[in-house]
């Protein structure tokens, strides 16, 4: 059988990713999803897997496992073709380093593949940290990986 993965970059995600300075504190910088109460802006420069993006899609590429879901999954009689997507949140802190990373849809694919998504993500290396008003801030990503069954 064949299997492949799909890399969907979340271009518009990025609209919705920003960081949040605390106002009674200047060098406070968090995520958007720690609090209601803190300003958002969107970031000046996002955070970038070293290399850019044709080295993050490389990454994930060569390190993902793409035959689990082969393993998880069966093609049931007449179906061509099975398809499912981990969508993966994580954090990139103000050093680059990763943290704080979830299968958003744990519960609606294989869990196998939902860990091995996780798992990529958090072994990876540190990332360049995003930038607002001159200072590196933390910053949430979001990441789509498609695992694609075909008879």
């Amino acid at each position: 059988m064949k299997h492949f993965l799909l890399f969907c970059m979340f271009v518009l995600c990025l609209n919705s990713i920003s960081a949040q300075t605390d106002s009674t504190a200047k060098d406070s910088t968090e995520v958007s999803d720690t609090s209601i109460d803190k300003e958002v802006k969107t970031v000046q420069v996002e955070a970038q897997f070293p290399g850019g993006m044709p080295a993050w899609r490389k990454y994930l590429e060569t390190t993902l496992k793409v035959d689990l879901l082969e393993k998880c999954v069966k093609l049931k009689k007449g179906q061509k073709m099975v398809r499912q997507t981990v969508i993966v949140s994580f954090r990139v802190d103000k050093d680059g380093s990763i943290s704080n990373v979830i299968a958003e849809n744990a519960s609606e694919v294989c869990p196998s593949i939902a860990a091995e998504a996780v798992r990529v993500i958090k072994n990876g290396p540190k990332w360049s940290p995003a930038v607002q008003d001159g200072r590196t801030v933390i910053y949430r990503q979001r990441q789509s990986i498609t695992w694609v069954l075909e008879e």
